[in-house]
């Protein structure tokens, strides 16, 4: 090689570093504008061994640090750019007061906030972020001596990753196994999350796989399930703001389409965070005007084959802020939610209400203190029904990339998930005398003036050891039925039989359809034609009073548990109205959960699945393995029909009469109600228009 080429290739060597250095700088650079920390970290990490002490370099390293979860190394990264710096370097002070704020030093942290405020402009927009960031730490202070009586840990990496895992979801049917939402296993680029299922084996997590039938190759992110596990609820969208709330239902091969879910979630606004509480209730947060700003939680139920209009939860629940991911507790008196109100100790925080009954209100909502909540964000709480355990999603240090799932261990067992009640908090109306409209005119009649409207109000019929039921203190009550059958002749009755706990499901069935007959029969006698009447036995299965508390029997239900209820039908148009009233007894042993499902089972569309019909007592085993046994007889006919179920959807009870049928029941089917009346193939066409899922009835039964 000619010496002179030599001399100028040599030369060179420099500047062909300084080139390579500006191209790794510009790769870091991009990296980091797009969120991608971990990968701009490396390349930062690289440039900087090459070319130490750049202050820009270096705040950066410290950013994508804290974005990583290493605060320990974000602060001395920070520290080394402020230390370099010839003016104040905002951006570093920011991120080394969220440093000691994501550790929980709320000390240091809030005195490196006040730092940032006094370096930066007064028309700052980031002032009024940091100012409520200061009173965060005010809040982390007080809440230190909050301690939650629980543990709190993460999940593990079988579930979680350096990517995004979220919104854990229990499955209704097994105590053992979640859903969650995931970014993990990209392909492609993509970054969209898809949902995944994850089985708990001998106390560990594994089987984590992909719900494939149902994910696309657009953002997936589970919500729920419907009370009996078979229909999911799923967000999908492009973007968070771009998206629809769908719904399938399981079948034997996997998925079932069933398309959009028509609720008041307007997903494509932001809406978002949907709960399902006993397949009648849908809470969510929505951005919608109205609000009292930010993200306000809402509620929703489910009458008459259709959602009602959201309404807002209120101020005593909702702020200036944003309020999401709310859950309500298994006996509807506890609601958790999500804030970054300023009573938070972090970014968004878990927080509890308890609903007052006697003020009909709920109470001032109070933060769940650490270590379930941290000094970032803590969201998405879920917990399981015996109270015990729960999780929850964290952008906190702990975790191992973006955000992760933990899983929270209750020390002792939280009693409003553990009891059968359903307190009914978002139902203005409810008072100790509940008042329930009857079927077939839920709004009471409004045709009329209320000068022309007759009112009634009638007890339940209770009955003895006996099992005498037509005695001087029901015949009152009797008397009043007969007077409204007579003046009201399109007017029919369902007559229901209850029971208190006995032997077996089969006698407890059996005998309060006994008692049913007695009162149907004493009408019949009394002048009202046995078409117009149905008795119904339901055994105890739909307690007024809770039948024991703590494990002991609770002594007045013996009582109250064995009673007729006389509930009227067709009375849309009529001018009366008839409220069935409940006892009066101490709130605590007020069994609502019974009063709620039999009042789904008579308004609106609702399915049972048929497997019997017999001259006798049903001896069969199957009874006592289905939930919500029912015996109901026509008075003007000798069988007695046995079903079981109470779905609102065709898709669920289908899925129980082809268990049934692997099960060796083979006459069974199918029956659908509207109001408590039963729908025949040719009711059901006329009706369709109004509850479309009678479409799966019309074509498979």
């Amino acid at each position: 090689m000619p010496r002179f080429l030599a001399i100028i290739i040599f030369s060179l060597f420099p500047f062909l570093g300084l080139f390579g250095q500006g191209n790794l700088l510009k790769e870091a650079d991009k990296l980091f504008q797009s969120g991608q920390y971990e990968r701009a970290l490396n390349s930062y990490l690289s440039y900087n061994r090459s070319r130490p002490g750049e202050e820009i370099v270096l705040s950066r390293i410290g950013i994508c640090y804290y974005e990583t979860n290493n605060m320990a190394a974000a602060r001395q990264s920070l520290q080394a750019a402020i230390a370099t710096s010839k003016k104040p370097n905002t951006t570093a002070h920011l991120y080394l007061a969220k440093s000691h704020h994501a550790d929980g030093d709320f000390f240091n942290a809030a005195a490196n906030y006040k730092t940032f405020l006094k370096i930066i402009k007064e028309d700052d927009p980031l002032r009024d972020h940091v100012r409520d960031a200061i009173k965060r730490c005010g809040s982390g202070i007080r809440n230190q001596a909050v301690k939650a009586n629980a543990i709190v840990e993460n999940i593990g990496s079988t579930i979680n990753s350096n990517e995004d895992n979220h919104g854990a979801v229990l499955s209704p049917n097994y105590d053992d196994r979640i859903y969650f939402s995931s970014a993990k296993w990209q392909t492609a680029g993509k970054s969209q999350s898809d949902i995944y299922i994850a089985s708990l084996v001998n106390g560990t997590w594994s089987d984590v796989r992909p719900l494939d039938p149902l994910n696309t190759a657009d953002d997936d992110r589970i919500l729920d399930f419907n009370e009996d596990g078979q229909a999911l609820i799923y967000w999908r969208g492009k973007n968070s703001f771009s998206g629809d709330i769908m719904v399938d239902t399981f079948s034997r091969d996997g998925f079932e389409r069933r398309g959009y879910f028509k609720s008041p979630i307007n997903a494509s606004s932001g809406d978002g965070g949907a709960f399902m509480f006993n397949d009648t209730t849908l809470l969510f947060h929505s951005y919608r005007t109205g609000g009292y700003g930010g993200a306000d939680l809402y509620f929703s139920i489910y009458r008459q084959g259709e959602w009602s209009k959201a309404q807002n939860f209120g101020p005593e629940i909702n702020s200036s802020y944003d309020e999401m991911a709310p859950f309500l507790s298994n006996d509807g008196s506890v609601l958790y939610f999500s804030s970054n109100n300023t009573s938070s100790i972090g970014g968004f925080d878990l927080f509890k209400s308890t609903f007052e009954l006697g003020k009909r209100q709920w109470a001032t909502p109070s933060n769940l203190g650490v270590p379930i909540n941290s000094g970032k964000n803590d969201t998405h709480l879920r917990i399981d029904k015996k109270g015990l355990k729960g999780y929850l999603t964290s952008d906190r240090p702990q975790s191992l990339g973006k955000r992760d799932i933990f899983v929270i261990y209750f020390k002792n067992y939280l009693p409003e998930q553990q009891s059968e009640n359903v307190i009914a908090s978002l139902v203005p109306s409810l008072d100790s005398k509940i008042s329930l409209p009857e079927s077939g005119n839920p709004q009471g009649t409004v045709a009329f003036d209320d000068s022309q409207i007759k009112n009634y109000q009638l007890a339940p019929l209770y009955y003895d050891e006996n099992d005498k039921i037509i005695d001087p203190a029901n015949i009152a009550s009797l008397s009043e039925a007969l007077k409204i059958m007579k003046q009201h002749p399109t007017v029919s009755l369902d007559v229901i039989g209850g029971s208190d706990i006995g032997a077996a499901v089969e006698f407890d069935l059996y005998f309060s359809i006994k008692r049913a007959e007695d009162v149907a029969n004493y009408l019949i006698q009394n002048g009202i034609s046995s078409e117009r009447i149905i008795a119904r036995g339901c055994g105890h299965n739909y307690p007024v009073v809770r039948h024991t508390i703590n494990g002991q029997p609770v002594l007045i239900a013996k009582k109250l548990n064995r009673r007729v209820d006389l509930q009227f039908k067709n009375l849309n148009g009529l001018p009366l109205k008839v409220e069935r009233q409940a006892p009066q007894i101490n709130n605590s042993t007020l069994e609502l959960r019974g009063i709620k499902i039999l009042e789904n089972h008579t308004r609106g569309l609702s399915y049972r699945v048929r497997i019997a019909l017999t001259d006798n007592m049903y001896n069969g085993e199957i009874i006592s393995e289905y939930p919500d046994p029912m015996i109901d007889k026509s008075m003007d006919q000798d069988k007695y029909r046995y079903t079981v179920g109470l779905y609102n959807t065709y898709q669920s009870a289908q899925f129980m009469k082809n268990d049934l049928i692997k099960k060796g029941i083979t006459d069974v089917a199918v029956i659908a109600f509207v109001n408590g009346n039963e729908v025949d193939k040719d009711a059901a066409l006329e009706l369709v228009d109004n509850y479309p899922d009678l479409v799966h009835f019309l074509v498979n039964e």
